[in-house]
């Protein structure tokens, strides 16, 4: 323990470590305390793109932990900063549900006429969590202001319509807690309303992950209680963005 108190930064994960479902864990809210007392740098990471460190400080206030929004780092901004890092080229990108992150560059490109133009067919087609590289090839033409930027959207457009485009769609997380003689039972039950199961957690009961889809869940909740007899354990988790198969 001792050399633990030592060391000078933490990196945790959030889901998990520092939360379950929609509850703080115990020791947290004395460990996130300590780290400020001490003067200690630390940073929560999460692999979900679609909340923005802003929203990941509201979601830990409402479990009553106060957390500057400097000390979260999504897989969203690590995806920009990547992207940003990459090759030269004329580029756009839209991250995140909401497009929490835009950014666009003319890579030298006389300003406006090619990251902005790229950045506007992204927007205007709705997409989400895209990125877009145009690299141009000089053919001795002139194009002047208003054909450079017909070219760059024209580039994006043409992509985009023969890009696979996945759909994501917003699901509720439940937990449902088991005893293992009910484990068969409760799998037939999630087969049978067609209810997604992420993940199985095996310990002194069986902890099942399920999603259904968000506005959808208090539904599901009555119905596996009623076909349950009420034996089974039921909590509200995380939102998830799920891409359709």
């Amino acid at each position: 323990m001792e050399e633990l108190r030592k060391k000078k930064g933490f990196i945790c994960d959030m889901d998990g470590v520092i939360y379950h479902g929609n509850k703080l864990l115990p020791g947290v809210k004395e460990f996130v305390d300590w780290l400020y007392a001490e003067k200690k740098n630390f940073l929560f990471l999460t692999n979900s793109s679609e909340r923005s460190p802003k929203e990941l400080q509201q979601k830990l206030r409402r479990m009553g932990l106060e957390v500057d929004e400097s000390h979260f780092y999504t897989s969203a901004l690590a995806t920009a900063r990547f992207i940003s890092s990459q090759a030269p080229g004329c580029s756009a990108y839209v991250i995140g549900e909401n497009n929490e992150i835009m950014h666009s560059s003319d890579d030298g490109e006389p300003s406006g006429t090619a990251g902005r133009p790229m950045l506007s067919v992204l927007t205007g087609q709705d997409v989400h969590n895209v990125a877009a590289v145009v690299t141009r090839y000089f053919g001795g033409v002139l194009l002047g202001t208003g054909g450079l930027v017909r070219a760059y959207q024209g580039a994006v457009s043409e992509a985009l319509l023969h890009a696979e485009i996945r759909q994501q769609l917003l699901m509720q997380e439940l937990m449902l807690t088991a005893e293992y003689t009910d484990v068969g039972k409760i799998q037939y039950l999630l087969s049978q309303a067609g209810f997604r199961t992420a993940d199985t957690e095996y310990g002194a009961k069986v902890l099942f992950h399920v999603l259904v889809p968000a506005g959808e869940e208090d539904a599901a909740i009555k119905l596996l209680t009623e076909k349950t007899n009420g034996k089974t354990g039921i909590t509200k988790g995380e939102l998830r963005n799920e891409t359709c198969e």
